[in-house]
């Protein structure tokens, strides 16, 4: 009784994915970081780069996951902020 079960792990192709599971999920510095496994630094760097969409909302940036995600796909540059 040696099974495997990667035979019934399904891995997640955001590509294909048209559901409501991220709309609208918005997300501060230190969530991202932690969604995407990276730190908080990187992500403000990759914000203030443009590298990643981001709203900046007083001295804060939120992040909107569908555009952060399309992104990373494309590897877009959303310009410098400010």
């Amino acid at each position: 009784m040696s099974e495997t079960f990667t035979s019934e792990v399904e891995t997640l192709h955001l590509d294909s994915y048209d559901g409501p599971f991220f709309d609208n999920q918005i997300m501060k510095i230190d969530e991202l970081a932690e969604y995407l496994k990276l730190s908080t630094k990187t992500i403000y760097r990759m914000a203030l780069k443009g590298d990643i969409p981001s709203i900046r909302v007083g001295k804060s940036y939120r992040f909107l996951i569908p555009e952060v995600l399309r992104s990373l796909k494309s590897g877009a540059s959303y310009g410098k902020r400010n």
